[in-house]
């Protein structure tokens, strides 16, 4: 068998958004779903025969190796399912603007319907000049986003592993919406689970000011809707953050009672 496949957290554990596409705009998705459900019926057990080394970021933590499917056994046991159902799986490997630089994955899981399943995933930069390591690099990714997509678990189950879970890492996946549809209702707006996690709005916000220009402008609605959240019930108790989150002034100038007016008798 050939060497473990050697990556970061990062790199092996891209975030991972999927665009719901009706044939038509405001159409629905069933006939996509029913064929998805009698493929997935019809999958074949899918073998774990390779294996991927992964060094976290923190450097006291020890490397860790788990098992996946390569692409070629997802793509082999999932076939007769999904052309059976008029399925179709395509991948694109394209290059991003050139402002940007880099390359980005897409893959549709269409339907004969016309509805489809949409995913664009950014390429960490950072070793396209080895072209050997980036074609298997672009390989493992291709894999990682198919599982996910049909629905098979290709990956060992890493719960068990308190050192090696992802999640610690800024996503780098971008979110993509076709500019030829119309509707705006295939798309379900891009969470962070590293803002999600926020307690409080000074800890949401210092995530939020971590994260590149680019995850900033993809995160900013999730962003500003648990700041709403997170400020909403702090309405009745200003003093926890120092501000009223009715008018953004002061607590203590919030809360102080109102100025007295005499009255007549005491004039």
């Amino acid at each position: 068998m050939n060497a473990p496949l050697e990556l970061t957290q990062e790199r092996a554990f891209p975030a991972l958004d999927f665009n719901l596409i009706p044939a038509t705009p405001g159409g629905h998705m069933g006939d996509f779903f029913a064929a998805l459900a009698a493929a997935q019926g019809a999958f074949e057990q899918i073998q774990k025969n390779k294996d991927a080394r992964i060094k976290p970021k923190d450097a006291t933590k020890q490397a860790y190796t788990f098992k996946y499917a390569d692409l070629a056994e997802i793509l082999d046991k999932t076939k007769a399912g999904r052309t059976s159902n008029n399925l179709a799986l395509t991948q694109l490997v394209t290059n991003k603007s050139s402002d940007q630089g880099g390359v980005m994955i897409r893959t549709i899981l269409g339907h004969s319907s016309g509805a489809r399943m949409e995913s664009v995933l950014d390429v960490p930069r950072g070793r396209e000049g080895e072209v050997k390591d980036f074609g298997a690099y672009i390989t493992y990714l291709r894999r990682y986003i198919v599982g996910p997509m049909l629905g098979v678990s290709a990956d060992d189950d890493l719960d068990d592993n308190g050192d090696g879970m992802p999640g610690d890492e800024e996503p780098t996946m971008r979110g993509y919406i076709p500019p030829s549809v119309g509707n705006p209702a295939p798309s379900n707006p891009a969470e962070s689970p590293i803002l999600r996690d926020a307690k409080s709005v000074k800890e949401l916000t210092t995530a939020f000011n971590k994260f590149s220009s680019e995850n900033k402008d993809r995160y900013r609605a999730h962003y500003e809707r648990l700041l709403e959240a997170l400020d909403t019930p702090m309405n009745n108790n200003p003093t926890a953050t120092g501000k009223s989150a009715t008018n953004g002034k002061p607590a203590a100038t919030a809360a102080a009672p109102a100025q007295q007016v005499p009255k007549k008798d005491d004039l």
